[in-house]
């Protein structure tokens, strides 16, 4: 590879770990394409490439193909982790998430009436991010994801809690469990992609440049890249494998 030119993209239509999984597969096997990064939080991705091989625009109309809503935010030549952050409006709103339903829960073991409100206050409220991830799912992509079936579910567990109104409070309250539930796993989920994305990166940059094999083939490969054995005989080579 020449020169490595590191991309920050703003992928709008990235809302769980299904997307980031998406942008990996689309652009995994891209030649020119060095490294992929994905923060689900921030809705970004780090492309590290070739531009002589891959333009900026290629790589995002690549992604808008899959209809992502993808847009270059920066572009350089510094390579840098990817860093999980949580905005503090997302860390306050999941803070008073869990402290709505810990109070609804605790109002309902003590006989409180408008616990269930709470509950349901708070199932309703939470689940933003589903409303959200579910109508890029089927607007933008015509397809049901994980968000349109977690809907679908806290959506009938409030429904039943109108139809049935002595079961009220469980209803909601399991309703608010799921939606708090799901919000927690995909900050989970989000930390752990970006750690795992680090750590392959750290593992791929001390790839050597050069190995050859014991029958003589040669590989040159770019720092972080995967290496591909060439044709070339080299005389006198060792008998096993070295890399320098």
């Amino acid at each position: 590879m020449n020169e490595v030119l590191q991309t920050q993209i703003l992928v709008q239509g990235m809302c769980c770990s299904k997307e980031a999984a998406l942008i990996h597969t689309i652009l995994g096997d891209v030649p020119g394409i060095a490294s992929v990064k994905v923060n689900v939080v921030s809705r970004k991705a780090i492309v590290r490439h070739d531009p002589s091989r891959i333009s900026v625009e290629a790589v995002v109309e690549k992604l808008n193909e899959a209809k992502l809503g993808a847009t270059v935010q920066e572009s350089g030549v510094a390579a840098e982790k990817v860093r999980f952050s949580l905005s503090p409006w997302a860390i306050a709103l999941f803070a008073a998430e869990c402290i709505a339903f810990l109070v609804a829960v605790a109002g309902f073991a003590k006989g409180w009436a408008p616990a269930k409100w709470v509950a349901l206050g708070t199932a309703i409220v939470a689940s933003y991010s589903l409303v959200r991830g579910a109508a890029i799912a089927l607007v933008r992509r015509c397809t049901i994801d994980m968000n349109v079936l977690m809907l679908i579910s806290v959506g009938g567990a409030a429904g039943y809690g109108f139809y049935v109104p002595r079961d009220a409070a469980k209803s909601w309250i399991d309703a608010a469990l799921v939606v708090v539930l799901f919000n927690a796993s995909e900050h989970i989920a989000a930390y752990a992609s970006v750690a795992v994305s680090n750590a392959l990166s750290d593992a791929l940059s001390t790839a050597p440049s050069t190995a050859t094999s014991r029958w003589g083939w040669s590989s040159r490969c770019g720092r972080g890249t995967a290496c591909r054995l060439t044709a070339s005989w080299s005389r006198g080579a060792p008998s096993s494998m070295r890399a320098r």
